[in-house]
């Protein structure tokens, strides 16, 4: 069967995949330190698989993320999935500018780059917000530091053209001693450069 001739069974199958977000299967600590996934979970990721195909789960994902029943996983598997299948909505893009507020929490940021890269062009108007994390203070934890630079830098990238306010602030950022920020930093230029030849 191949992927063309299965594209219409898909389609068939995406209410049913839907649906399964309303399952209220709570996992335990038990099955979730066992590795087990919800079911909630696999229809999530089997969603975002299929990107606007399955744009019709966006109010349910929604709904799962602005819940304040659900844990801060599904949460976060709602938003991120909602990146790929609805990046034209608006709640991912708040939620990220909103993170970028929390300077002092690096966890943070990076999830908030998360959902910019899974946005790409959708995430323009957090621009700024990137730039402003780019030109603050080196966090104390190194590591933390490099985490949250190396997000903020593949969101630029998956922005495209619409980062293009960034490249000034890209420049002065690849001026370091440390090889491996400069190295991304220069890749981020070069993508940049190439978007536009």
């Amino acid at each position: 069967l191949s992927l063309h001739d299965a594209l219409p069974i898909y389609k068939e199958l995406m209410p049913v995949v839907i649906s399964a977000l309303d399952d209220p299967d709570d996992l335990g600590p038990d099955e979730k330190s066992a590795g087990l996934s919800s079911v909630r979970y696999i229809a999530m990721q089997h969603l975002g698989g299929h990107k606007s195909a399955a744009k019709e789960a966006a109010p349910k994902l929604v709904k799962i993320a602005n819940s304040r029943k659900e844990d801060d996983a599904d949460q976060w598997f709602a938003l991120r999935t909602l990146t790929l299948v609805a990046p034209e909505n608006p709640l991912p893009l708040k939620t990220a500018r909103g993170w970028l507020k929390n300077k002092d929490r690096p966890p943070d940021l990076v999830k908030a780059s998360i959902l910019l890269l899974g946005l790409g062009a959708h995430a323009k108007d957090a621009v700024p917000d990137l730039i402003a994390i780019v030109k603050m203070e080196p966090l104390p934890d190194r590591t933390a530091d490099a985490s949250v630079k190396n997000a903020v830098l593949q969101a630029f990238r998956a922005m495209g053209p619409a980062a293009r306010e960034a490249l000034p602030t890209l420049e002065a950022m690849a001026v370091t001693d440390d090889i491996m920020l400069r190295s991304d930093v220069q890749r981020t230029i070069k993508a940049r450069s190439e978007e536009h030849t």
